[in-house]
């Protein structure tokens, strides 16, 4: 009969479990326990005597407990906009004596400490992943998250002439990046103060005018509410529009 409970074991952070089934067999461990299969998470060394019947049979195996590294960093600035991606990854990790970068956007990776890294320039979340190696081969692994954002870009016209020409004939506001589409609303007021025209979609504008009537010439105003992608933000700008005929 033969006990084996195989080589010595390196273990990180993590606890094994040592089997010394045999068929019919009684089990003495330096543990004092009694079962066929143990689990330990102490580093040391263990042994076994397995019996069946008149025949004894002990095999010793010897376990190493190694600590794994902590991987830890943090992406500076996590929020990049449009024309300025570069990102420098602080590098907070312990224990570690290797370092392996993954940037989520299709990249090579990178084996330095502390590497820089350009994201390419078009709206994304990227999520960066650090794989940290310790001197016995342990490992840990961090996740973060880097955003690049639209710029926000938009043009109010000053003045228009809705005077049926093929030429500037609608007061529209020219939103093209930055700017949540389904969360925008445009509003103009007579000097009054009397809503005259509103709309929920930015390629729709005021044509000039009111309960279908043509407005007078004159300063009108408008406000235009928008959500911002960059942050959720909601943002209110406002400002006056001449009418010429």
């Amino acid at each position: 009969m033969v006990v084996d409970l195989g080589p010595d074991i390196t273990s990180c952070d993590t606890s094994v479990v040592l089997d010394a089934a045999i068929p019919g067999a009684t089990y003495n461990w330096s543990t004092g326990e009694t079962t066929p299969a143990i689990t330990i998470g102490t580093p040391g060394t263990y042994w076994v005597d397995v019996t069946v019947g008149n025949c004894t049979a002990s095999d010793t195996i010897v376990f190493f407990l190694q600590t794994s590294p902590d991987a830890a960093f943090s992406p500076q600035p996590s929020i990049l906009q449009i024309g300025n991606t570069v990102v420098e990854l602080q590098n907070h990790s312990t224990g570690g004596i290797s370092y392996s970068w993954h940037f989520g956007d299709g990249s090579p990776g990178s084996d330095l400490f502390e590497p820089q890294h350009a994201f390419p320039s078009e709206p994304g979340t990227y999520i960066v992943t650090l794989i940290v190696t310790s001197d016995a081969g342990c490992t840990d692994i961090a996740y973060g998250a880097v955003t690049v954002e639209d710029d926000l870009i938009y043009f109010v016209p000053n003045a228009f002439t809705p005077d049926d020409n093929e030429f500037n004939q609608v007061f529209l506001p020219v939103f093209t990046s930055g700017f949540d589409a389904y969360a925008f609303n445009l509003q103009l007021y007579n000097r009054w103060g009397e809503l005259i025209f509103e709309s929920n979609d930015h390629k729709i504008g005021w044509d000039g005018t009111y309960n279908g009537q043509p407005v007078p010439e004159g300063v009108y105003t408008w406000r235009i509410t928008f959500k911002r992608t960059r942050n959720d933000e909601h943002s209110v700008i406002e400002g006056h529009v001449n009418v010429l005929r």
